[in-house]
């Protein structure tokens, strides 16, 4: 058995509603993560994505594929809760950090 390979991404958008989902409990699916730099013990607004879809993935193509569906899912619904909210944007994709 191969292992995993671990891919996230970084994120852009509405960092206060990020670091409620980072502060908040952990999904089995995926989870945003971040919004606290440990050096310097203070908030800051790196986000990651990472997600159980994409971990077994080898490809960078397929895994930005999973990735823009996941953030197109999570902009749709934040729409609908909110005129006025900030989209999603998926600014890099990191592998192994």
């Amino acid at each position: 058995m191969a292992n995993a390979v671990k891919w996230e991404f970084y994120l852009n958008g509405d960092s206060r509603n990020f670091r409620g989902y980072a502060e908040g409990r952990k999904n089995l699916y995926f989870d945003i993560s971040g919004g606290i730099d440990h050096y310097n013990d203070c908030m800051n607004d790196d986000f990651r994505l990472s997600s159980v879809y994409f971990d077994d993935e080898d490809e960078p193509e397929v895994v930005w594929q999973i990735g823009y569906e996941l953030a197109s899912l999570y902009n749709g619904v934040s729409s609908i809760l909110s005129k006025d909210s900030r989209k999603l944007e998926l600014a890099e994709l990191l592998h192994n950090g």
